[in-house]
Formats: C-alpha cells, structure tokens, sequence
C-alpha cells in the first residue's frame, strides 16, 4: 500500500481513539487524507488527534460524540460538514460488546 495516495481526500472514523480506529486513522493520515476522529473519550481524542498531526502533517480534528446517539452524531456530522466541507471515506469502526 505504500502507493496508496489520499492527498485531497477527508476521512471520517468512528471509535478511532483507540485499537483499530486509530490505527485506521493513523494510515490514512500517512498516506495524505485530513481526517476527523470520532468518539466518547474527549481527552484521548484531543491527544490522538495532536498525535496524529505531528507524526504525519496533516489536518486532523476531533470530534467528542457517541456513534449509538443520533442527535449527537448528527451533531459532528454538521461540524465535520463546516470544518472539511466534503467526507470522501466514511469507516464506521465505533462498537461495543454486551457480556
């Protein structure tokens, strides 16, 4: 994937502070994409998202909201809309297991 080229592109995850998502986010961020991380965890988001735009240079936002509640996700959907004005991937990562 080392050609891989999103340069241009807006990249929007869910559950991505942590595990998989930000895994996700931290590739596509290396391979050019702005990204906007979504999740529950306001801290870990805020410093994921530094992270992310050290490591790699490009523009990444976060965006404190639960996936499973519409209003709050239609919320972030608003803001991302404002921020990056277009989404060209959407990896829906957010999830949760009863035990």
């Amino acid at each position: 994937m080392s050609d891989l080229d999103l340069s241009g592109k807006v990249s929007v995850i869910t559950g991505a502070t942590k595990g998989i998502g930000k895994g996700i986010a931290e590739t596509f961020a290396g391979h050019g994409s702005k990204v906007a991380l979504i999740g529950r965890n306001k801290e870990r988001g805020k410093e994921v998202s530094k992270q992310i735009k050290t490591a790699c240079g490009t523009e990444c936002i976060f965006y404190g909201c639960d996936a499973g509640e519409y209003k709050e996700v239609k919320g972030a959907c608003k803001k991302i809309l404002d921020d990056f004005r277009k989404v060209d991937i959407l990896v829906c990562n957010a999830g949760w297991t009863v035990r």
